[in-house]
């Protein structure tokens, strides 16, 4: 039934039977998954996250993932990974999600708390 105060408006709820908008127009999400220490996404480690990333990567609409690793892991995307020198900066702009897995103990350093403090403004 037509609004009769705003002839243009019809408020009635949407058929059933009309396409789902996301099922064609999906929004790819940009994933960051960023580790560090003994974790690896290395598929023949005994604990990684090769696991993980595949069956995040098997959703609908699939994922753009990005893999980084703060020390050497040749199955990441990115090597020797930090935040405040990222050659694509880590900024909503680029990514959707961040997720951080952190297995070290070492401390990452005052500097890249400030720098995703400062770029999330």
């Amino acid at each position: 039934m037509p609004n009769n105060s705003h002839p243009e408006l019809d408020l009635r709820p949407i058929p059933p039977w009309w396409p789902n908008i996301t099922f064609f127009f999906p929004c790819v999400q940009r994933i960051l998954v960023a580790t560090d220490g003994g974790l690896s996404y290395d598929p023949s480690s005994g604990f990684g996250l090769s696991r993980f990333v595949d069956q995040l990567s098997r959703t609908f609409p699939q994922p753009r993932i990005t893999k980084a690793h703060r020390g050497n892991d040749p199955t990441a995307d990115i090597q020797r990974f930090r935040f405040d020198t990222a050659a694509t900066p880590v900024t909503a702009a680029n990514y959707d999600q961040i997720w951080l897995f952190g297995a070290a103990e070492t401390p990452v350093g005052p500097s890249v708390g400030s720098t995703l403090t400062r770029r999330s403004r």
